[in-house]
């Protein structure tokens, strides 16, 4: 499996279905998991709109009141969304909400990968709002 940072713009990262597993664009890469498929070249427009609903009271009620259209507004594809309950949590000061994936590459975890161990434990920690000591 690569990261992120590994994959080329125009390729898919994708995610992991009830169905099946699917794979990048080229034959024979590994499955990099993701919880929603996107190009990696629109994950910084995502972060950007997410950082604005955060900030800004009225595209934060955009997002609450149809979280799909928002996503899509942000450069997910409509088929990265159908089927998905997509289901908003906040944080405030006093609740931190941690997501535990569905599942996670389980020979990268076994054989103690760095690199996809510091991605799980990114994603698992890392947020806006507190520095890292």
């Amino acid at each position: 499996m690569m990261t992120l940072s590994e994959l080329e713009n125009n390729r898919v990262v994708t995610a992991r279905s009830a169905e099946s597993a699917t794979t990048v664009a080229d034959a024979g890469e590994d499955t990099t998991m993701a919880r929603i498929p996107v190009k990696t070249a629109a994950i910084p427009h995502i972060g950007k709109a997410f950082g604005e609903a955060a900030n800004d009271p009225a595209k934060r009620a955009a997002f609450r009141a149809d979280p799909v259209a928002y996503l899509r507004s942000c450069g997910v594809p409509e088929e990265s969304l159908v089927g998905l309950n997509v289901v908003l949590h906040e944080d405030d000061s006093e609740t931190l909400h941690v997501v535990l994936p569905r599942e996670v590459d389980a020979q990268k975890l076994k054989a103690d990968d760095p690199d996809y161990l510091k991605t799980l434990g990114t994603a698992a920690v890392l947020g806006c709002c507190r520095p890292l000591i």
